[in-house]
């Protein structure tokens, strides 16, 4: 059965990465690429918002569809797959786009471009996955060899504790990565354009998305309203809110740590439930915008930059700056997408790896 929300959902948290990039360039907070004298509070917030469940509810959407593209065609087949998915459009992106973004900031010198973070951009979370599907690859080839392994793997919710209530112990991974972070420096280690600490972080959710593909039961918690949820996520807001004037000091750090990780999870969640309620059909619009996020992504970043850079210039006011950015930014993309990108076979696989 094709989860059609599922495709849906990973669309548009693409294409949320237009909104909050443009986002930046009017936040307070923030001091990105582009930046315009005239700020507000609205762009700082709408950013944390979209930064709060966008990457995380991605990865455990790439968790799901990888495990399945593992055990529907084998471990070599989605190496050569994933490999030509990813490892392609990131090279030439890195090389005809992020190059000229660079050079456009006038940042770019060979030295600080390939030896510095300049190369990587917006691209960190393919390099991301690259290291999660090795990670997943590894998996099952262990749980295939090992049967005590596959069976541990295999364990349900319930068997554990009650499943509704998993999801209260999934922000204690965010100590661990803390602790870590105490012990060894994974803020600076280097694995290849992203930090140990990205690698990390993110990890929980893509291991998630996994285990979400292996136990039905739990698919069908994390996608269906529940009350139990929307409670918690709105009591965790109001606590989060108020625990600054109830505890100091390490106590402060441990509830807020915990409070944030709660609200990202059960943020997903609502995620999950949202596109699962209203979008889990067959649809022309998001078959489309499936196949053009990806482009989309890709390019948007660059088109961002420049009418930043422009409309900066122009001293418009700053919502309607905004506004004029996105939907430019998104049409450009798509124009790229539905013009070059599929009626050329050499950009489409260059850009899409197809």
């Amino acid at each position: 059965m094709r989860l059609y929300y599922m495709d849906a959902m990973r669309s548009t948290l693409m294409l949320l990465g237009v909104v909050l990039h443009a986002a930046q360039i009017y936040n307070p907070d923030h001091v990105w690429k582009v930046v315009s004298s005239e700020r507000a509070v609205f762009f700082s917030e709408l950013s944390q918002v979209i930064h709060l469940f966008r990457m995380p509810a991605f990865f455990i959407v790439s968790g799901f569809f990888c495990l399945m593209t593992v055990v529907k065609y084998g471990e070599p087949v989605f190496i050569k797959l994933r490999s030509k998915r990813i490892i392609i459009p990131l090279v030439s992106t890195v090389l005809l786009i992020n190059s000229v973004q660079e050079y456009l900031l006038g940042n770019f010198t060979l030295q600080r471009f390939f030896l510095g973070s300049g190369w990587v951009s917006h691209l960190w979370f393919l390099i991301n996955l690259c290291w999660y599907f090795l990670f997943t690859v590894l998996l099952v080839w262990v749980a295939r060899q090992l049967p005590f392994f596959k069976g541990m793997f295999a364990i349900s919710a319930s068997e554990i504790l009650s499943r509704r209530c998993l999801i209260l112990l999934l922000p204690m991974y965010d100590f661990f990565v803390i602790g870590l972070g105490k012990v060894i420096p994974i803020y600076s280690i280097s694995l290849g354009g992203i930090t140990l600490f990205s690698f990390l972080i993110y990890l929980q959710y893509f291991l998630f998305g996994l285990f979400l593909y292996r136990n039905k039961n739990m698919q069908c918690i994390f996608s269906s309203f529940q009350w139990l949820y929307l409670f918690l996520l709105v009591s965790a807001c109001v606590s989060l809110a108020i625990v600054p004037k109830l505890f100091s000091g390490l106590g402060l750090e441990v509830v807020e740590v915990y409070l944030q990780g709660l609200i990202t999870w059960l943020s997903c969640q609502f995620c999950f439930c949202f596109f699962s309620k209203l979008f889990n059909r067959q649809s022309r619009v998001f078959f489309y915008l499936s196949d053009a996020s990806y482009s989309i992504y890709l390019f948007h970043h660059l088109i961002v930059i420049c009418l930043g850079l422009w409309v900066v210039q122009l001293e418009l006011n700053m919502y309607f700056g905004f506004s004029l950015i996105v939907a430019c930014a998104m049409l450009l993309s798509l124009c790229i997408h539905h013009f070059l990108i599929l009626r050329l076979p050499l950009l489409r696989l260059l850009f899409n790896g197809k």
